[in-house]
């Protein structure tokens, strides 16, 4: 176990201090398995960095002494990215830019792909679905859609999401 599943967790945890996760949930969220995590967890525990409670049959874990403990950070970021989750949907649009057909309907069939790809990525970031009337047309706004997703990440103002307001107009085909 490295630092980085350390780090993963206290970037987590610090992001919402108050809040009493559990090992599968910090697992998922820092893309580590639950083995890993709950590793990390108990070496942090033993360093009272965070604290364990015990709910139900469950184990629980939040920062300890936020104050203190962000006293050594300081300032702390605005807000803490999910860089995995981030950098999937970055691999995946650049494969997509890569890889994909020029043009057309086969096109418009990997941007469809990449979409439901990352699907799960895009609802844990907050990302809204693509705007598109479909067709050939959807490699074009999913194109479009990816430069406003890269820019508001590049935005120093700290905007963690794409524009909102959009959803793909999905056909009966897609589920």
């Amino acid at each position: 176990m490295g630092v980085s599943v350390r780090a993963e967790i206290l970037r987590l945890l610090l992001a919402e201090p108050q809040r009493l996760y559990s090992v599968a949930e910090l697992a998922a969220a820092a893309s580590y398995g639950k083995g890993n995590a709950a590793m990390a967890l108990e070496l942090l525990a033993s360093t009272r960095l965070i604290e364990t409670q015990v709910t139900g049959n469950q184990f629980r874990y939040r920062i300890a002494r936020m104050e203190e403990f962000s006293s050594l950070l300081r300032p702390l970021p605005l807000h803490f990215p999910d860089w995995p989750g981030r950098f999937r949907v970055v691999a995946a649009v650049l494969s997509f830019a890569e890889t994909a057909p020029p043009d057309g309907m086969a096109r418009a069939v990997e941007a469809r792909r990449t979409i439901r790809l990352l699907g799960r990525d895009m609802r844990g970031l907050g990302i809204d679905d693509i705007t598109s009337v479909g067709g050939q047309a959807l490699s074009h706004d999913f194109e479009q859609w990816s430069l406003r997703v890269l820019a508001e990440w590049t935005d120093d103002s700290g905007g963690q999401n794409a524009p909102r307001g959009s959803q793909v107009a999905r056909s009966p085909a897609d589920g």
